[in-house]
């Protein structure tokens, strides 16, 4: 009787064992449930007590992915950036984006549209900006329109109000000034 108590035991004790594939799963399983979400969401972001950016959203979800808190905004977002005075320099909305809070780099993509002060605009279907080196860039096509031309380029690289832009490899300019 007791080798059939101690069988049962040790064939219970091997079945809440947990395998490593199991572990994989739950992690998994951990990565796709979110840890918040929320909605109509303002986040402020600020250097020394000064406001560099302020993000609008309709939708966030914050998950952990690898040990990383990021925040995923699905139903668009809209994200100004200030200058030292407080005025808000330039705008960029796009369809979805994400926020990595230890890098603290975020990610626009689809239909993503930058307008600055000067009113010159660029577009491109996806671009990033880093909170800690108060840039853009991207790496996708790019088109930016000013008052007298249209560029379009490969690649851009851009100080966050985009008033100072670099465009590389680009593939045409149309001049718009129709007085020549």
């Amino acid at each position: 009787m007791k080798k059939i108590l101690l069988l049962l035991i040790a064939l219970g004790l091997a079945a809440c064992s947990t395998t490593r594939e199991d572990k994989e799963n739950m992690k998994e399983l951990e990565e796709d449930i979110p840890l918040q979400e929320a909605f109509n969401v303002t986040y402020l972001y600020s250097d020394s007590a000064v406001i560099q950016a302020r993000l609008e959203a309709s939708h966030v979800i914050e998950k952990k992915i690898d040990e990383e808190l990021v925040s995923f905004f699905d139903e668009g977002l809209t994200l100004y950036f200030y200058n030292p005075t407080g005025q808000i320099e330039s705008q960029l909305t796009a369809y979805e984006g994400t926020m990595d809070m230890k890098s603290g780099v975020a990610s626009a993509r689809g239909d993503v549209v930058i307008t600055n002060y000067e009113n010159e605009r660029l577009t491109s279907e996806e671009l990033f900006w880093d909170k800690e080196r108060d840039m853009i860039w991207t790496h996708e096509f790019v088109t930016i329109r000013t008052k007298e031309q249209i560029i379009y380029g490969d690649s851009l690289e851009a100080n966050a109000d985009f008033s100072e832009y670099r465009i590389f490899s680009i593939r045409g300019i149309v001049n718009l000034n129709t007085d020549e």
